[in-house]
């Protein structure tokens, strides 16, 4: 990178990698734990380096793998250069934002070799001075969940390709997804933080859900509260609003919670509106997943005994997960008691949770419905010691209604003993007095 003359001055101090407690910061310990771990997987597969490519989409999910490797996430994106025998050279942030120097030498201690993306070419000029253009080399992408594919675009690699011909390219993004599945002391730490943000966010809620408030009202103070308590400012909350005695069916999404821009509105609440919502918290990039639904006045039996059915899922997951057990066992165990009462879902399993949402293991739909959202593909694999599990509730009684429904998940810690709950929300229906 090059640097203006002004940089020099003795004035200008090179910034601090000290861990002040203002960001939140993973030990070198951890680093060489994930990084000897991966050069082990790299010379099983042959690997002289692996480059991984990092993006914004998906709220924070294209950065996962590159965040994982380098304790660095830029929502420009950015590249990483990663071989079997030396250090991790990173390339992240523009130029105009990394001057006089990046501020992520300062909040991280991982890396020092710290460069300004600017593209494809610089990268290749990099594996080249590290007498790499003749090599085998990993590219890492995202790694593909159900809801999004790998992230490195089809004319980047290309122009990739271009640059160093004599290359061998394969695939290493499974690598990274492997490693990410059992989750380390540190991982599990900064999972805890993200659940007690997420359980203030669930508070927030609660107290925004008023009459007179906005959709719009309510996802504000979701977001602040989540900045305010440390987070990380994404925006991964899927809110819907309705009124259960209201007949526009123009305005009834009440069976799950929408993206932006669909949510929020400038839509008033009422009394008789329902709150439904998912979304999550995070914390150095790890992400907490909660589902939570909310009345305004009071609820329909109807409503209550979907809650019933809700809670007595919750329940079966937190006494079925435990190592050893199936996948097929834990889905099972959670669908039944709303099978039992004839109820029907939009999801009603669980997935992985860490540095990306979804990930492994995943099962949401029914195992009829195929693909890897049904779980079929891993309905033999057990559960494994500090896995961290989401759980999907979002259930509706077809023979009430088929356009209203209830949206509950906490997120799990699988230890040797069983599940442990990281946000622990609110077990009782909550409802907020209408005025």
């Amino acid at each position: 990178m090059s640097t203006p003359s002004w940089c020099n001055e003795p004035r200008l101090k090179k910034p601090s990698t000290k861990d002040v407690g203002w960001a939140p910061k993973l030990s070198l310990r951890e680093r060489d734990r994930r990084w000897n771990e991966l050069r082990k997987k790299m010379v099983l597969h042959n690997l002289e380096a692996l480059v991984l490519y990092g993006s914004d989409a998906g709220y924070g999910r294209g950065l996962a793998n590159f965040r994982y490797v380098t304790h660095i996430a830029d929502a420009h994106g950015g590249w990483a250069v990663f071989t079997a025998g030396g250090e991790c050279s990173v390339y992240a942030a523009p130029l105009h934002v990394s001057l006089p120097w990046s501020k992520y030498l300062s909040l991280q201690d991982w890396v020092t070799d710290f460069h300004p993306n600017e593209g494809v070419k610089v990268v290749a000029e990099a594996l080249k001075a590290k007498k790499l253009g003749r090599a085998r080399i990993g590219l890492v992408a995202s790694g593909a969940t159900g809801v999004s594919s790998d992230t490195m675009p089809h004319q980047t690699y290309m122009q990739l390709k271009a640059q160093l011909p004599d290359v061998e390219f394969v695939d290493a993004t499974p690598l990274l997804a492997e490693m990410r599945i059992r989750k380390s002391e540190e991982d599990i730490a900064f999972l805890h933080e993200a659940g007690a943000i997420a359980r203030k966010k669930i508070d927030a809620m609660i107290r925004a859900v008023r009459v007179g408030n906005t959709e719009a009202d309510v996802f504000a103070e979701m977001v602040a509260s989540d900045i305010k308590n440390g987070g990380e400012p994404m925006n991964f909350l899927l809110l819907a609003t309705g009124n259960l005695y209201d007949d526009d069916p123009g305005y009834k999404f009440l069976l799950h919670g929408h993206t932006q821009p669909a949510s929020p509105t400038m839509r008033k609440l009422m009394d008789g509106d329902l709150a439904i919502c998912e979304f999550h918290s995070s914390y150095g990039g790890y992400m907490a997943g909660v589902e939570f639904s909310m009345f305004l006045g009071t609820p329909p039996q109807e409503l209550r005994d979907i809650h019933a059915a809700c809670m007595e899922s919750v329940q079966a997951a937190v006494e079925t997960m435990r190592p050893g057990v199936r996948m097929r066992e834990v889905w099972q165990a959670i669908r039944k008691p709303v099978e039992d009462r004839g109820f029907d879902y939009v999801e009603l399993g669980f997935h992985g949770h860490g540095l990306v949402s979804p990930e492994y293991p995943l099962s949401v739909y029914r195992e009829s419905d195929g693909g890897i959202m049904s779980g079929a593909p891993i309905a033999e694999f057990p559960m494994e010691e500090n896995m961290v599990i989401c759980l999907n509730i979002d259930v509706h009684n077809p023979n009430w209604r088929k356009d209203v429904g209830l949206m509950y998940g906490d997120m799990l810690h699988i230890t040797r003993d069983g599940a442990k709950k990281m946000v622990n929300m609110p077990m009782e229906f909550i409802c907020n007095e209408a005025k």
